[in-house]
This record gives structure tokens, C-alpha cells and sequence, in this order.
């Protein structure tokens, strides 16, 4: 994709003012973003010549969640000769929009978001985002104030509300999104005070399909006085391949031809009177790439029929993994033992063999209220004081503990014929002693 792929959000505590709206507009000439997202604008009425006069003339199309009284208000904008938004929602906390590149680039949707400070607003806030993911089922890219921290490292103090962090982990992993990773700083928002508190509330999240087509993004915070919360600048560019940083291996001078190829490379440089740029412009001719290739038909030339895995699981496949599961072992997170999944089979099996179809499916969205588990440190010793004196072990949830029991019945018939001969541990019919026999 050719088009200009800069995108900004930043709550920018008001427009009011011409100071305000001249600061905005100074790091949009420095950016040149083709989206820009504005939270917390403070404004109930918005004009055409105040856009233009905070972001230029060429946003002349946009969208906007006017402020109640002087709190909140969202501005999306975007300069119409390279995307054009459209299919708006507009809801309490958030502006979402189908953005559709020139260039014929694949489409996308921005939610430019502002969350609510109160928590039984943030709850409605995280289930109205809920329900928008239905409508952005493939490239989502969702960024702005969230006024919601992930993590414990989003914070510089241990005043953290655990359960909102909880909530919104939670509503990430369900819905399957990425945190994109923030270049520099660690936080985004400041209270200005002698001793401050530093929070990460704003960020940008993603679908997988929309980091794979943009694939070489960048994340990165800019500094601006104009405002408490730091802008977040997104430069999806695609970039040049960097060159392999040069290594020299100890095995290579035992390979046939070493000693031709550093001959060649060694005379190829013009001479040089001084004989330590002479060195240098050796050696640097000596490390330049070489093409190369590997024959990996070569290095393993069996082939298999694994056709057979793509299939959908079968009711059969599950209850086969449910009578071999172990007995009396210790539930996850859910309480529950491969004792329940026998006992009750016939009442339950139809909705286990749903969620195996949508897994089968590659659907993978609500699979981490399945997917838990929980870590325990076992004593080794009565006098247990240091971490080496205990074991630790994983309960994981029993859907979980199910599905990687058919997984690996699936591949255990073939497994034996695919795995070296040299590879001997965990491998049935496989013995550490038979190494002493290759050797």
C-alpha cells in the first residue's frame, strides 16, 4: 500500500482556546497523519472553519460526538484525498467508521474512543465494544483515552483498581486484540504535580488481520505541552527489509570454497595507499551478503499424509480423549474433574462438540473464559524458603485440559514415522539408549 498511513489519537483536554487549537495544529503539520482522532474537545458544537483552523484545510470531512456540557467529545477527521470515511457510529464513549484508502488498499475500521470515568459507566462502555467487534470482524484498529490501565506496569504507584484491570484485559483477550507495543516512553498521561502519577490510559489495540496487513506499524508517543496526555502516532508505512547484521561462525572456515570466497572478496577492493582504510574497506567487502540457499528437500526428503488432521473433530475423537483423561487429579479453575465429563456425557456432549467445531474453524474468539489456568508452588521441603524449594505445577481449565487431549491422540499415530530416529525423548517406541547405537 502507497498511501499515506499515519494515523493520531490524542485527547487534547479542549479546543476552546486559539493557543490550544494552534499546539494541535502545529504537530499535524510535524506528522502529516491522513486520520486524526481528538478526545475530550470539551466543544457541544462543532464548525467546519474551526476543523480546518486546529487541522488544516484539507480535513475537510469528519465526524463528531459533541461534549456533554464541557466534559468529553470526539473528533474524527481525515483528509479526504487519500481515505474517505464512512458507515459512522457514533455512540456515549466512542466514533466508528469504515476507512476506505484511494489507493483501493483493503478496507478497515478506526474507533476513536474516549472512556468514562465512573465504573459502572466503564462496564456499559467495554460491552458497547463488545458489540461493535460483530461489526469489525476483520481489520479493526481501535486507539485513544481509555482511562483504563491493563496492568500493574501501566502505573507508577500501587493505587490500582484491579477489578476495572481485570475487566479490561478481559474484554481484550475475548474479543482478540492487540495491545500494540508503545515505542518509547512507558506512559501517556501525567496529573502535572510535584510528585506525579504516571498512567498508560491511552493506547491502541488491533485484530490480528489488521496488524498482518499492516505489518510493519510502528507505535510511538510524541511530546506536546498543549495537554497532560501525550499524542500516540501509528506510522504503518511499509519499510525496506533491514540487512543482517554481520557474524563471523567458527564453522565456516571448515566448509568447502571458504578460502576462494574470501580470496575473491579480499581482492575485489581497489587499492588503497593506507593500509588501515585499506583493512577496513577489505573486511567490509568480506562481510557483504552472499545469496544463499538451502535445500530443505535435501536436508528431509520423506513426505506425509497428514490430510486426515484437517478434518473436524468427531463426537467419537472427544469421548475417546474423555475416558483416557486421568482420574482423581486436581481441578483447574473451574472446579470441575475428568470425573463430571463421564458422568454426564450424554447430557453435555452437544454443546462440548460446538465449541470443538468453532475451534476446528479456527475461531478462536471467547476461548479465554475456557483457557485459564492456575499456578501453584509445591513445597519440596517442610523448611520451603527459597523458590528452588518448591514445584511448580499448572491446573488449566478442563475444556482446555479436553481439547489438548484429542489434539495429541490426533497426533500420536504419526508422530513415531515423522520424528527422527535421533530424537528419542517422550517419543513411544523411542529409547535414550538407541543415541548409543547412532553414535
Amino acid at each position: 500500500m502507497e498511501y499515506n498511513q499515519h494515523v493520531i489519537f490524542w485527547n487534547v483536554r479542549g479546543l476552546n482556546c486559539p493557543a490550544k487549537r494552534s499546539a494541535v495544529h502545529s504537530v499535524m503539520a510535524s506528522t502529516n497523519p491522513c486520520i486524526m482522532c481528538l478526545q475530550e474537545t470539551k466543544i457541544s458544537a462543532l464548525s467546519s472553519p474551526l476543523v480546518r483552523e486546529t487541522l488544516g484545510a484539507q480535513f475537510a470531512d469528519y465526524f463528531f460526538l459533541p461534549a456533554t456540557d464541557t466534559r468529553g467529545g470526539i473528533l474524527l477527521a481525515w483528509k479526504n484525498d487519500i481515505v474517505s470515511l464512512s458507515h459512522p457510529t457514533i455512540a456515549d464513549h466512542f466514533i466508528n467508521a469504515l476507512v476506505s484508502p484511494r489507493d483501493g488498499s483493503p478496507h478497515w475500521w478506526v474507533t476513536g474512543v474516549y472512556g468514562p470515568q465512573q465504573d459502572q459507566d466503564k462496564t456499559i462502555f467495554l460491552s458497547d465494544l463488545h458489540d461493535m467487534r460483530s461489526c469489525c470482524a476483520d481489520q479493526w484498529l481501535i486507539g485513544g483515552d481509555f482511562n483504563m490501565i491493563a496492568t500493574a506496569e501501566d502505573k507508577n504507584n500501587g493505587n490500582l483498581h484491579r477489578a476495572s484491570m481485570h475487566r479490561f484485559r478481559h474484554i481484550t483477550a475475548d474479543e482478540e486484540l492487540r495491545d500494540l507495543y508503545l515505542h518509547g516512553r512507558r506512559y501517556t498521561w501525567s496529573n502535572e504535580r510535584e510528585a506525579p502519577t504516571l498512567e498508560r490510559i491511552d493506547r491502541m489495540l488491533c485484530t490480528a488481520g489488521w496488524a498482518s496487513d499492516h505489518p510493519s506499524y510502528m507505535l510511538r508517543r510524541l511530546s506536546s505541552t498543549a495537554s497532560d496526555h501525550a499524542p500516540l502516532f501509528i506510522d504503518a508505512l511499509p519499510r525496506s527489509s533491514k540487512h543482517m547484521r554481520f557474524h563471523f561462525e567458527r564453522f565456516w572456515p571448515s566448509l568447502p570454497g571458504y578460502h576462494d570466497t574470501v580470496a575473491q572478496a579480499w581482492s575485489s577492493v581497489p587499492h588503497e595507499p593506507d593500509p588501515f582504510r585499506c583493512i577496513f574497506a577489505k573486511l567490509r567487502a568480506t562481510a557483504s551478503e552472499r545469496a544463499t540457499s538451502i535445500d530443505f528437500d535435501a536436508l528431509d526428503p520423506r513426505s506425509f499424509e497428514l490430510h486426515d488432521l484437517e478434518l473436524p473433530f468427531s463426537e467419537g475423537e472427544i469421548w475417546d480423549a474423555i475416558r483416557q483423561l486421568l482420574k482423581g487429579r486436581a481441578p483447574g479453575p473451574d472446579k470441575f474433574t475428568s470425573e463430571f465429563l463421564c458422568a454426564s456425557w450424554p447430557i453435555i456432549k452437544e454443546d462440548f462438540v460446538a465449541a470443538f467445531e468453532k475451534l476446528s474453524a479456527l475461531n478462536g474468539r471467547g476461548f479465554q473464559r475456557l483457557n485459564e489456568a492456575l499456578l501453584l508452588l509445591l513445597p519440596k521441603r517442610q523448611d520451603a524458603c527459597t523458590l528452588s524449594d518448591y514445584r511448580p505445577i499448572s491446573l488449566i481449565h478442563l475444556f482446555a485440559k479436553l481439547f489438548a487431549k484429542v489434539l495429541s491422540l490426533c497426533l500420536a499415530p504419526s508422530l513415531g514415522e515423522m520424528i527422527s530416529t535421533n530424537q528419542s525423548v517422550f517419543i513411544a517406541r523411542h529409547c535414550i539408549h538407541d543415541n548409543f547405537m547412532l553414535v
